[in-house]
């Protein structure tokens, strides 16, 4: 009997080891990365486009050891490949070029732009899905860690395709949405000693935000004015997602929707009026000023974004306050914090190529992708934004990069400047409340959307 025991036993590892190796052979593991056939292109150029050229794309090795790495990376892939890679500077807006690309001009082989660069691009079919057969027939798989950050990639989706892609590494770091920059000292002289941990448990929320905003205005010399503000503009709103079911365009079954009158987007607005008007808590400059407005220590948190601190403008690098970085704070009794991405920087690629181009520029692409993307971003990015502040970088790691979202009122630079300058702005200045505004011009706004979705 035991000796039959002994003989099924070991019939069960036999057959649970075949079943694993046939997962395993089947499966996908996103460590590994497809063998592709090595291919050279007889000195064809590669050229890409961009309105952010010289900040994104382009090295000058004279500048620093970093943007040296760069070019290293882009000289030996022109070896390898055998191509010219070839910088332009690009249209800022869609509409700028649609006439042209119609007319069958193509600039460039891919197109680094904003949503609201592509998504106008891809309603007339004038950028491919990177589910395109073509593509995936060149060697391009999106889904692919070691090509392309997923969790930014994902994202750029519409009608579930994705027509934006970006890697992340120390050379080029994919850009996340609205975050808060806070003053470390004046928040604990307010009380409390650890945001992080305030985060960590979940209470990082609308109520505790208002709440350290108003302890954190001071008037110390009592002179009737404020010597130090609580809050630095707002995420012009971005923070609508912050709250479960709120957006301001939501794609229902192919049909794009204002949604702004949901309880939930009215809400989420509301929390926005009471912190940047009624509390009387928000700093009065407007977005770069006031940011160094926090690093000259005179805000104690201010709504950024990422890139706010990879340059000198707004004097991250230079500043004396020890700053720290944690999400957007979320609805209360909401379960997540939230990443929107709204002006952020993705490549696209033009449709008007032939279907071998096509199969060339998917090659490329993602070779670029492959070498430039590396986990070493995290050490860089703690290095010379976050001050090497571990704790700022698992927030960006464990509670704004895993729920991140797209927000459509980037669609067009139209709609997003109707939104702002008639909606979201006039309401941070009091001049009507939520629903007031919404109720206004709605309708409006919802013109512009079947513009330009042709719905």
């Amino acid at each position: 009997m035991k000796r039959t025991w002994r003989i099924m036993a070991l019939l069960l590892v036999v057959f649970m080891t075949l079943a694993l190796l046939n997962g395993c052979k089947d499966g996908k593991d996103p460590k590994e990365t497809t063998a592709r056939e090595a291919r050279t292109f007889g000195g064809r150029t590669f050229t890409i486009a961009s309105n952010w050229a010289d900040g994104i794309w382009r090295a000058f090795p004279e500048q620093s050891a970093e943007q040296a790495e760069k070019q290293a990376i882009y000289d030996q892939m022109e070896r390898d490949l055998d191509i010219k890679i070839e910088i332009l500077d690009g249209v800022h807006a869609a509409e700028d070029i649609i006439p042209s690309l119609i007319a069958g001009d193509i600039p460039s082989d891919v197109v680094d732009f904003k949503i609201h660069g592509w998504m106008p691009l891809a309603v007339q079919g004038l950028i491919v899905p990177y589910d395109d057969p073509r593509l995936v027939a060149g060697g391009l798989d999106v889904e692919d860690p070691a090509v392309f950050f997923q969790p930014f990639t994902k994202a750029q989706n519409w009608n579930g395709k994705i027509y934006g892609a970006m890697w992340n590494g120390k050379h080029f770091v994919a850009e996340f949405g609205w975050c808060i920059y806070f003053n470390k000292k004046l928040v604990a002289d307010a009380g409390v000693s650890d945001l992080y941990q305030v985060v960590r448990d979940g209470k990082w929320d609308w109520n505790f935000f208002r709440d350290l905003a108003i302890k954190t205005t001071k008037d110390y010399d009592g002179d009737g004015k404020i010597d130090v503000y609580g809050v630095g503009t707002f995420g012009y709103g971005s923070e609508l997602f912050t709250n479960p079911g709120a957006e301001i365009i939501r794609n229902e079954n192919g049909k794009m929707k204002v949604v702004l009158s949901e309880p939930a987007a009215l809400d989420a607005l509301e929390f926005t009026r009471q912190f940047a008007f009624l509390d009387k808590v928000r700093h009065p400059d407007g977005y770069g000023d006031v940011h160094r407005q926090f690093t000259d220590g005179k805000v104690a948190m201010v709504w950024g974004e990422q890139w706010n601190t990879h340059g000198d403008d707004m004097q991250f690098k230079t500043t004396d306050v020890d700053y720290g970085l944690v999400p957007m704070p979320k609805a209360p009794g909401a379960d997540y914090y939230v990443n929107v991405l709204g002006g952020v920087h993705s490549v696209s690629i033009y449709a008007g190529h032939s279907d071998e181009d096509l199969k060339d520029v998917a090659y490329i692409l993602s070779e670029m992708g492959r070498r430039f993307t590396s986990d070493d971003w995290q050490e860089s990015y703690l290095e010379s934004d976050l001050r090497g502040d571990q704790e700022a970088l698992e927030m960006v790691l464990d509670y704004i990069w895993p729920h991140t979202v797209t927000d459509y009122v980037w669609s067009s630079v139209p709609i997003l400047e109707f939104f702002r300058n008639n909606i979201y702005l006039p309401m941070t200045e009091g001049e009507g409340t939520a629903i007031q505004l919404v109720e206004k011009y709605e309708a409006e706004l919802q013109a512009e959307v079947d513009a330009l979705f042709r719905q």
